[in-house]
């Protein structure tokens, strides 16, 4: 609320549109004389909480509003407004308006219990004001938490997912201490957790031993042996860990959980996936660059920095170039690359060239292709052969099983002395071939290999088998038809002075391309655009914007 364009309301309606949920306006905030934020009015005890200008969160003024205060008419409307809207969504607030007669006589009491109800069943979201920088609503925030969200016990899967004793942990966050190591920040939705304890990581079916167990107060750490349900902790120790994965005391106790939702809570193994959030949604990098140090004695300490920036964020790409030895990183936009070159330089002390900024586009194939492909190799005095066919089909989405087995009576005969290791060795090598497409060499996506035959004796190496499954899917993408797929984004343009809105927005448009921008919605007497643009035309176009007159995202 500090910025000089925060618009209530604004947010309350990108709410509704964007995250499709009721949001509940429980704050108003105050302005000084200034028109800068210094309070906020607390619509069910219609307290005006303000914060004086000294720099320092704890000093402020809680006082009641009353009939003749500045704010009295418009903090009755607004709780009026919030009584009525929570009335659609509580039988129990409606039934006592009903017998009481106004909205007016609802008490503080009943106003915050019945926000609670919508919360915890999830029909609304409570929304509060205030401003980090300044340390304005801090307290305010804290009470909301206690008031309206719920206990660890009263979410949708306790007590009918977990059991006695189940434990079950998820780790949002990875970062690197010198001293410590890696630190896996986690929240713990069941059980409890120890000192040195063994955990199991259900996302990559390890097992790991935790360290020390921490908790976070601002850039320090205090440890602590234990800690419980609800609480999000620090530990050290876990080496394979990665932001968003799933953690749990074994395999057998996520079974049983499992078994319990299904059980408790009727729902299929794919609805469980996503409760629990067992698959992390793929994300499909759109720009990249080369990064080169400037002697090879750092080479080793460029691989271990992109190693750990790697493990802290999923979405950042470190691969090596077959053909020119180079590293390549790939990200999601222009602004993550500047920062990752960034941290190599200031956080790694390493002096590193950056390439070019490039558009990572995709290739993608139409129509079902197959081919066969015949490897004869020899290995000393031994003469190995493979024969494999395999036929490569669209799919409308990524999926992790890349490789499927035909079913036919026929193909099944064949493919039924095949093993996991064979298997597992196609299945490299498929994913070795989609790597480069046929156009322009870029990562063939949503594409879906079948195997119908396998012909070669059980002594046949397994990178022989990858290179005949490599061969044969490279036949098909460069006789089968495929398509180059460029990535596009949604454009935001947010126009800080109102008066020139209609001035600005002409020259920003001007600078579009104007064949492939569509406008999608106008806030606020078109205060904020949205539209389809292809990557292509707004490369670097937001440094082109002229400084402290538009915001771009």
């Amino acid at each position: 609320m500090d910025r000089s364009d925060a618009d209530v309301g604004m947010c309350l309606n990108s709410l509704r549109s964007r995250l499709h949920c009721e949001p509940l306006s429980v704050q108003i905030p105050v302005t000084g004389t200034s028109g800068t934020f210094v309070g906020v009015v607390d619509l069910p005890s219609m307290d005006c909480i303000t914060w004086d200008a000294s720099g320092t969160s704890k000093n402020f003024v809680r006082t009641r509003i009353k009939e003749g205060h500045p704010l009295y008419e418009q903090t009755v409307d607004s709780r009026n407004e919030l009584i009525d809207q929570l009335s659609s969504l509580d039988d129990e607030l409606a039934n006592a308006i009903l017998d009481k007669g106004s909205l007016e006589s609802m008490s503080e009491l009943d106003v915050v219990s019945c926000i609670r109800r919508v919360t915890i069943s999830e029909k609304a979201v409570p929304v509060v004001c205030g401003s980090s920088y300044k340390d304005v609503g801090v307290q305010p925030l804290l009470d909301a938490v206690v008031d309206f969200l719920p206990s660890p016990y009263q979410t949708r899967l306790q007590p009918k997912a977990f059991g006695k004793g189940d434990q079950l942990f998820k780790s949002f966050k990875v970062m690197h201490d010198k001293q410590r190591g890696p630190i896996t920040f986690m929240r713990i939705y069941s059980g409890e957790i120890s000192k040195g304890q063994r955990i199991y990581n259900a996302s990559k079916d390890k097992t790991e031993q935790i360290g020390k167990i921490l908790v976070p107060f601002a850039d320090d750490f205090e440890e602590i042996p234990s800690a419980s349900i609800g609480q999000y902790v620090a530990v050290t120790g876990l080496k394979y860990t990665h932001p968003g994965e799933l953690l749990c005391s074994s395999a057998a106790g996520l079974k049983r959980i499992r078994t319990n939702m299904k059980t408790n809570l009727g729902v299929t193994d794919e609805e469980i996936n996503s409760m629990l959030m067992l698959k992390s949604r793929a994300l499909h990098p759109v720009f990249f660059c080369s990064v080169e140090v400037s002697s090879q004695a750092y080479q080793q300490a460029l691989e271990k920095a992109l190693a750990e920036m790697q493990r802290e964020d999923s979405s950042l790409g470190v691969t090596n170039d077959a053909e020119t030895g180079q590293t390549v990183l790939s990200g999601m936009g222009e602004l993550h690359l500047d920062i990752v070159k960034d941290r190599l330089k200031s956080n790694y002390k390493l002096d590193v060239d950056v390439g070019k900024v490039q558009i990572m586009y995709k290739e993608k194939i139409v129509g079902n292709s197959s081919s066969s492909y015949h490897l004869v190799n020899s290995i000393g005095s031994q003469k190995h052969e493979v024969l494999i066919k395999l036929t490569l089909s669209p799919v409308k989405k990524d999926t992790e099983k890349i490789l499927v087995l035909d079913n036919s009576s026929e193909s099944a005969a064949n493919l039924a002395h095949v093993g996991p290791r064979q298997l597992g060795a196609i299945e490299r090598g498929i994913r070795a071939a989609l790597s480069r497409g046929p156009i322009m060499g870029y990562q063939v996506i949503e594409s879906q290999a079948t195997l119908h035959w396998l012909e070669s004796k059980r002594n046949v190496p397994e990178q022989l088998l990858s290179a005949a499954a490599s061969h044969c899917i490279g036949q098909i993408l460069k006789e089968g038809k495929t398509i180059l797929l460029e990535p596009s984004c949604r454009w935001t343009s947010q126009f800080q002075r109102k008066d020139s809105t209609a001035c600005w927005q002409t020259w920003v448009d001007g600078g579009l391309s104007s064949s492939t921008w569509k406008p999608k919605e106008k806030i606020e007497q078109s205060r904020v655009k949205f539209q389809q643009q292809n990557w292509l035309d707004t490369q670097a176009y937001s440094e082109r914007l002229r400084p402290g007159q538009l915001l771009y995202s």
